[in-house]
């Protein structure tokens, strides 16, 4: 889908030449004389840009866009022609300043360069009814922390003179880089800094080159990259805006524009950052069990295939809390979620740092051993429930620690990855073993419980089934 932009103009000719010229491009374009009817048009679009044009002192009209509660949302970007008001509408909130009418193929690679910035953050956030992604800058006062500035240029030299230039500016802590010393920096060198990169015509090619190799580096492929255009020309900066460069100065190296560009890039990057943390959070809590910060069975059954496929043999232990029902119906849910949380405790700290253990129910967990044939995880599996049965586990709000006990069914399987070395390993596949292992669990069950068995073995008479989501206390 292309990208959608309204231009914001109150004069009719300007408006249309500039929808003009974005048709042209392929976006999806819209129009609008005011505030008030721009805000009507998008209302019910959640991710638009806004282009303002002719609207008078640029930065108050930035201002005004991005206080707006229904057009703040989108991406803004002012055309306008002087380049002085860059650095007034940059810290202002616009995402972008451009001169659409006097410099189209520059103006056009800026927009495609926010468009693709908004569609990386964008990928980060969650799928479905979510409130807005607002515009990619942040306002200065919400930048706490003191960012990284790599200052790089062609000889050490010229960027140390930057360096001395922009200091008195910016709280920034700054460093200058030549041209090599940069591209020979390994990506955790470079990665949570902002690195400012001069185009200059005798280096230039050696420029995009370190902009390409950054953006190909997983290390930092999200660093935010600010080029200045040192005499390359603009068809050098829309070449490196297309390499993946997150925005460009117009008007070279002017201190008070690269000072406001560098506070946007800092939201930009926070922004980034906490997308990413809050996306890793996301997939974190989908594969935990919530209560007590085990794998669930959303994560345990495709580790349970990795297991089979790297391991020689691999052993499964399905371990069930006798008697849990009573538990809760005894004491409370609130205690009976307090056991299940030192029960977890008590497993964790008994394997091994390659081992699965997952809660896959109410009371039941799964521990899956690589490499363990199935005398050694009998045994294992034995001192657990030995374990769990001597223990005296203190729940808040009982006068008196609670005993539990623990049955557990225990199967080995054959691994995909080599031969089999135990000598009662199946060639069963993870949910076959699972089953065996349950059906083990059922037998230590059905025969006085607190108890271990294993397969093979001797089961009773096959046993009904259980109801789903219920077991055998």
């Amino acid at each position: 889908m292309p990208g959608r932009i309204l231009v914001l103009d109150p004069d009719l000719t300007s408006r249309i030449t500039a929808c003009a010229t974005l048709t042209g491009a392929f976006y999806d374009v819209m129009a609008a004389a005011s505030i008030a009817e721009a805000s009507r048009t998008l209302a019910d679009h959640d991710s638009a840009m806004v282009i303002a044009t002719g609207t008078g002192d640029p930065s108050s009209a930035c201002g005004a866009l991005r206080a707006h509660p229904r057009l703040g949302q989108h991406l803004l970007v002012v055309d306008a022609p002087a380049p002085a008001s860059t650095a007034s509408c940059i810290a202002a909130g616009a995402d972008d300043v451009i001169d659409l009418a006097a410099d189209p193929e520059g103006a056009l690679a800026r927009i495609a360069a926010l468009f693709r910035l908004r569609a990386q953050h964008g990928a980060l956030q969650p799928v479905g009814a979510q409130p807005a992604l607002p515009g990619l800058a942040e306002a200065p006062a919400m930048l706490v922390a003191r960012g990284h500035v790599a200052l790089v240029h062609q000889s050490e030299e010229a960027a140390r003179d930057w360096l001395r230039t922009l200091a008195p500016h910016t709280s920034f802590r700054l460093r200058g880089l030549d041209l090599g010393t940069a591209s020979a920096c390994t990506g955790a060198d470079l990665r949570g800094e902002i690195v400012v990169l001069a185009l200059e015509p005798r280096s230039c090619d050696r420029a995009l080159r370190l902009l390409a190799e950054m953006r190909t580096n997983p290390s930092t492929s999200e660093t935010e990259i600010l080029l200045i255009d040192d005499g390359a020309g603009p068809a050098r900066v829309k070449e490196a805006l297309a390499l993946g460069a997150t925005a460009a100065t117009r008007a070279g190296f002017e201190v008070k524009e690269l000072a406001a560009r560098l506070a946007a890039l800092q939201g930009i990057h926070a922004r980034r950052v906490a997308l990413r943390r809050a996306l890793r959070d996301r997939l974190r809590a989908s594969v935990t069990d919530p209560l007590t910060g085990l794998y669930n069975r959303r994560y345990a059954m495709p580790r349970l295939s990795e297991i089979a496929a790297t391991s020689n043999c691999y052993t499964v232990i399905i371990a069930d809390v006798d008697h849990f029902k009573s538990v809760n119906d005894r004491h409370g849910h609130q205690a009976g979620d307090a056991a299940l949380i030192a029960l977890s405790d008590h497993f964790r700290c008994r394997l091994r740092s390659g081992d699965l253990l997952a809660r896959i129910g109410g009371e039941e967990f799964l521990l899956a051993l690589p490499d363990t044939p199935l005398e050694d995880a009998t045994q294992i599996a034995r001192h657990l429930c030995k374990g769990v049965a001597a223990r005296r586990f203190d729940v808040p709000g009982l006068a008196l620690p609670l005993r539990l006990s623990v049955s557990a069914g225990v199967a080995e399987a054959q691994g995909t990855g080599r031969r089999p070395i135990g000598p009662h390993a199946i060639e069963e596949g993870p949910r076959a073993v699972l089953d065996l292992a349950d059906r083990a669990l059922y037998a230590a069950k059905a025969r006085g419980r607190n108890r271990v068995e294993t397969v093979p073995l001797t089961l009773p008479a096959q046993p009904a089934p259980r109801t789903a989501g219920l077991k055998a206390g």
